[in-house]
């Protein structure tokens, strides 16, 4: 964890000069972080706990969006969870 000197709140979005920041790591390849991995970092207050985004942007080369499809078909039987 390393200390920030000025920004927003990712949780509960107040202003201040005592941010801190976590990373998570995820063990999927992407286009945006390289084949180590993706990787997100939250920036919190001294108030709020640090947690995970619950929604992650991940930018992925057409391969592997290809593949990643042919593996949701497979398992949901071609069903959109949307």
């Amino acid at each position: 964890m390393s200390m920030i000197k000025y920004g927003r709140c990712d949780i509960c979005g107040k202003k201040t000069f005592h941010l801190k920041r976590r990373y998570y790591r995820y063990s999927f390849p992407c286009g945006c972080c390289g084949r180590d991995g993706h990787h997100e970092e939250v920036f919190y207050c001294e108030e709020c706990k640090p947690e995970p985004r619950k929604w992650l942007r991940v930018v992925l080369d057409a391969e592997t969006a290809k593949e990643l499809d042919l593996l949701w078909n497979e398992k949901h039987n071609g069903s959109s969870n949307r």
